[in-house]
């Protein structure tokens, strides 16, 4: 089997193996297909995808969990997604309807009453928290048909499937999961009983769709929470399903209130890949795989290896429309690969706002942004290499500028550079590469080591000018800081400074916490040697574990505030603080900082007096490392915002401190109207 491979999902034949995931987008109006919904679906089945899954679509109001989802409780919303299903099918795809309901995951502010669910078990989600109402019987009928009057809807309006989610913990998994389902009626007790409300619900939507229509059931293959379902439960579950005339089983592990991501870059690519391997072996029907499945290498050898039938994509879809075809035609070099960093995607989304993407900048603007030449092309100037730099230039370039780009170091990427060579972090690197391949392919005049002053642009006599000089590290005001323990985040990542065995980060933010995991993973066992030794019965399986999982240095970190992880976004910083937890990294807050003391080398003397809680301590410490922030190095651009007959620009870091996101979005713009 190869990813470019026809297969058919019941009658539907699809062709090839890429499928689109669903994903709350927040592109609809009071859950009514928009124009922008349909212009982002436009350009994914433009890109080369064999089906669209489009959704989550809510089948009843109870179970709407934000305001940003796609309607499907009533005929009114038909029309619009007629309109949405037609134009996918122009432009080459399938498409099917995810049928959700969100049942205890819903919060009362949205629904205006009180949740439902299997029981009243309190949603461990923490952001929602609230404890729902039991579902009684006649309400589970109700329930029920809504989803099969729903499936019915999708297909009057041209899906070519439905897809039902069983899976992160909404109503059908809370009904499957021993952790959310304490019933004592048909609907609770084992799991036999426990799926009686997921194999009514099929065989309701049969009876409203036919025998024929296509259905996909998501499920979780482990809920990945204490007391859920496990891989050997989900293969009982997926016998059943098949036995119950499904099509297809796709696999989403996790819920949204388990205790271990699923969806961050600290999660190893492919790491759920054993449950559709697993899952695969028991049953007849077409499997897929979804989460971290981020290269193209990953991607094709699932599918020749036998690990499952079809790869369900979402964030690299919305990072790069045209992913399928790239591979496809083996051009690796060309995809804008996903981050994996949650930044424009699920932070926003759980911040209420509609879906962007860190490092695209069209991404939910297709209709907004449509790039074209210029009529009269300018000589453009880029000054700094960081991502804002690049992005601006690429964008001018692609719009027919005369684009030169200076970068005074001997690399491209800035500070970016530094991110991506944090552990954990490292997929980082893939926005770099891109913006370097584009610029090579577009022909940009680039310049290496290369300072810029005021002769140069006179010299260059360039029209417009971009100025994305970054940033400098800031030293905070601490008596001693100029001593040689004394070291910032930046030198360690370089290979500049060596930090010692006894750590003391000063700042707790972003920075400070991903400086410091980084400092933990020094020193650990490599996974093949781990695996080696255990094999051979040289160390036993949890010492192994222990060394593969951390080094032996002794790390603390000092933040002023109250908080830890201040500028990381909300879906990825409880995924942080818990490592800082289980790499037992002391973390001290409400701090002030009075001196650093160097005795010389291997003093037992060397270390932190710091004020806390009201009392003066001493932290011993041979290394020192800086995490308190970055100011702005606009120093070129006071200096040459004077000329005249020059359109000039100050972005990115440059301009002020920033994310990943504003400095990409921002140098996009730019170019765009510049």
């Amino acid at each position: 089997m190869k990813i470019s491979d026809p297969i058919k999902i019941g009658k539907l034949l699809l062709k090839n193996r890429f499928m689109m995931a669903a994903m709350d987008l927040g592109f609809v109006n009071n859950g009514f297909v928009t124009d922008q919904l349909i212009e982002f679906y436009k350009e994914r089945a433009e890109g080369g995808v064999g089906c669209i899954v489009v959704g989550g679509c809510y089948t009843e109001k109870i179970g709407r969990m934000w305001k940003g989802m796609i309607g499907l409780d009533n005929d009114k919303f038909i029309p619009g997604l007629k309109k949405l299903t037609d134009i996918i099918h122009q432009n080459g795809a399938k498409t099917a309807a995810q049928l959700l309901h969100g049942g205890g995951c819903c919060h009362p502010y949205f629904i205006k009453e009180q949740p439902v669910s299997a029981s009243a078990v309190k949603c461990l989600n923490k952001k929602i928290g609230h404890i729902p109402r039991e579902l009684n019987l006649g309400e589970i009928k109700a329930t029920i048909l809504n989803f099969a009057i729903a499936a019915r809807r999708a297909k009057e309006s041209g899906f070519d499937a439905v897809e039902i989610i069983g899976s992160m913990g909404y109503l059908i998994n809370q009904f499957l999961s021993p952790v959310t389902n304490k019933r004592k009626d048909r609907y609770g007790g084992d799991l036999h009983k426990r799926m009686s409300f997921l194999l009514e619900l099929i065989e309701e939507t049969r009876n409203k769709v036919g025998q024929d229509y296509p259905l996909i059931i998501k499920i979780a293959g482990d809920e990945l929470i204490p007391g859920g379902n496990k891989l050997k439960e989900y293969v009982k579950i997926a016998i059943a399903l098949e036995n119950a005339g499904v099509d297809a089983i796709s696999v989403s592990p996790g819920r949204h209130d388990s205790s271990v991501s699923v969806m961050s870059m600290y999660i190893p690519q492919g790491a759920y890949l054993h449950l559709t391997e697993e899952l695969k072996k028991e049953v007849h029907l077409p499997v897929i795989a979804g989460n971290r499945l981020d290269s193209w290498q990953l991607i094709e050898q699932c599918v020749e290896n036998g690990q499952t039938d079809i790869v369900s994509l979402g964030r690299p879809l919305i990072a790069d429309s045209d992913l399928p075809h790239k591979i496809l035609q083996q051009k690796y070099d060309h995809i804008r690969w996903c981050l994996s960093c949650n930044q424009g995607c699920f932070d926003s989304i759980a911040n209420l706002k509609p879906v962007t993407c860190t490092i695209n900048a069209r991404a939910g603007k297709e209709n907004k942004y449509t790039i074209k030449k210029v009529g009269k092309p300018r000589k453009i100037m880029v000054i700094g290499g960081g991502v804002a730099g690049m992005e601006a230039a690429r964008i001018c370039a692609l719009r027919g500028h005369e684009v030169s780009l200076y970068e005074k170091s001997n690399k491209l990427g800035g500070q970016a550079c530094y991110a991506a060579s944090i552990w954990g972090r490292k997929e980082i690197r893939n926005i770099i590469s891109f913006l370097e391949c584009e610029l090579h392919r577009l022909k940009l005049d680039i310049f290496l080591d290369k300072e810029v002053n005021r002769d140069l642009i006179t010299e260059e006599a360039p029209e417009v000018i971009i100025i994305a000089t970054g940033t400098k590290p800031t030293l905070p005001k601490i008596k001693g800081i100029n001593n040689p323990s004394v070291m910032q985040a930046a030198d360690i990542l370089s290979g500049k400074s060596v930090a010692g065995e006894n750590i003391v980060v000063i700042g707790g933010g972003s920075v400070g916490c991903e400086i410091a995991i980084h400092l933990s993973k020094q020193g650990v066992l490599p996974s093949d040697n781990a695996l080696f030794l255990i094999q051979n019965r040289i160390i036993d399986p949890q010492t192994a574990i222990e060394k593969a999982a951390q080094g032996g240095k002794k790390i603390t970190i000092l933040e002023k505030k109250k908080a830890f992880g201040r500028g990381i976004g909300v879906s990825t910083k409880w995924v942080v603080l818990g490592l800082l937890e289980k790499l037992a990294i002391n973390l001290m807050n409400e701090v002030m900082v009075e001196e650093i003391f160097f005795k010389g080398k291997d003093s037992p003397h060397n270390g932190i007096a710091i004020s806390h809680m009201g009392k003066r301590q001493f932290i011993k410490a041979d290394s020192v490392v800086i995490a308190s922030g970055y100011e702005s190095d606009d120093s070129l651009y006071r200096e040459v915002k004077e000329f005249t007959g020059i359109d000039i620009f100050l972005i990115g870091d440059a301009a002020a401190p920033r994310n990943l996101l504003d400095a990409i979005h921002e140098g996009f713009e730019l170019g765009y109207y510049v």
